[in-house]
C-alpha cells in the first residue's frame, strides 16, 4: 500500500475517513519522519478498513475527504478500461515466447498521445538472453576467451 503518508495536510484527512482519530492526535505521527518510522502500523490499520469495503467505497471515501485515491489495476482491468481504449492505448501484437508465437496480446501503449493518439509500440524489446553475453563480459563474469 502506498499512502500519503508524507503529506501534512492529507494525513489527518486519510485518518478520519477510515475512523482513526486516535492516529491524528498521536504526537509521534506528526510529521513525515514519525509516519515513516510506524509505516507499517499505518499500513494496517489503513489496510483493515479498506479490507471491509469495496474499491469503489474506498475510492468515494477518501475523494469525499480531499485525500487523492485510485484503483490499483491488474492488468486485466486495463484492457477492460474504457477511457484507455478510447485513447487508443491497448494496443495488440504478436509475441513469440521462443517456443510458440502467442497473437494479440494486449499492451498498454505509450502514455503521451502526439496528434490525439498513442504511439504504436514497434519493438517489443530483446528477446530473453539476447544481451546475456555482453552484459556478463561487461560485469566481467565471463572472460572474453569464454566467447
Amino acid at each position: 500500500m502506498c499512502w500519503q503518508l508524507n503529506g501534512d495536510g492529507i494525513f489527518p484527512r486519510l485518518m478520519l475517513a477510515i475512523d482513526r482519530p486516535d492516529l491524528v492526535e498521536d504526537a509521534g505521527l506528526q510529521t513525515n519522519a514519525g509516519r515513516w518510522q510506524r509505516r507499517d502500523e499505518l499500513g494496517e490499520a489503513t489496510g483493515e478498513w479498506c479490507a471491509q469495503r469495496s474499491v469503489e467505497d474506498v475510492v468515494g471515501a477518501l475523494e469525499e475527504v480531499g485525500v487523492p485515491a485510485g484503483p490499483i489495476y491488474a492488468a486485466e482491468d486495463l484492457v477492460a478500461d474504457e477511457q484507455l481504449a478510447a485513447r487508443g492505448m491497448i494496443q495488440n501484437l504478436d509475441v513469440s515466447t521462443g517456443e510458440e508465437v502467442l497473437e494479440n496480446v494486449a499492451f498498454t501503449g505509450i502514455t503521451q498521445l502526439i496528434g490525439g493518439e498513442s504511439i504504436a509500440i514497434d519493438h517489443l524489446g530483446p528477446d530473453l538472453g539476447e544481451h546475456t553475453d555482453e552484459v556478463l563480459s561487461w560485469l566481467r563474469l565471463r572472460a572474453e576467451s569464454d566467447q
